[in-house]
């Protein structure tokens, strides 16, 4: 199992490629994005 450093960096690997490189997206906004979603979901199920 990862550890926490690990799985936290991945995560914001994720948030920077999915959230933060979205035009739309402003600061302080909550995350909507299904794709973000899917991706950090798919990487848990994976890791478990």
């Amino acid at each position: 199992m990862a550890g926490v450093e690990t799985v936290m960096r991945r995560i914001y690997e994720l948030y920077a490629d999915y959230v933060m490189k979205n035009p739309f997206y402003q600061l302080e906004m909550p995350v909507r994005c299904d794709a973000f979603d899917r991706h950090v979901a798919g990487w848990v199920k994976g890791r478990g």
